[in-house]
């Protein structure tokens, strides 16, 4: 089973989106950040600190395996935690 590569009028899939991607200053997670945050460089981990952490852009991405600080802006070791009062029913 090998791999299909996709054209169209202007080269590749791939070529197309690594373009797109060049021009608009777009950058992705690797596999390897994802799996360790600690990993992800300071520059981007500065940027995000201006993304909302709702707004749907694509820095965000960088958040999605790692552990939210209160703000839900920056990298924590342990998650936060808030615990729960267990009344009797009342």
């Amino acid at each position: 089973m090998g791999i299909e590569v996709v054209q169209n009028g202007c080269g590749t899939v791939r070529d197309h989106t690594q373009k797109r991607f060049r021009e608009r200053e777009l950058v992705l997670p690797t596999f390897g950040q994802l799996a360790d945050p600690t990993t992800i460089s300071e520059e981007v981990i500065a940027k995000l600190a201006h993304v909302d952490p709702d707004e749907p852009h694509p820095l965000n991405l960088f958040r999605m395996h790692w552990y939210n600080s209160a703000d839900r802006k920056g990298l924590v070791d342990v998650p936060g935690h808030r615990a729960a009062r267990i009344t009797n029913g009342r």
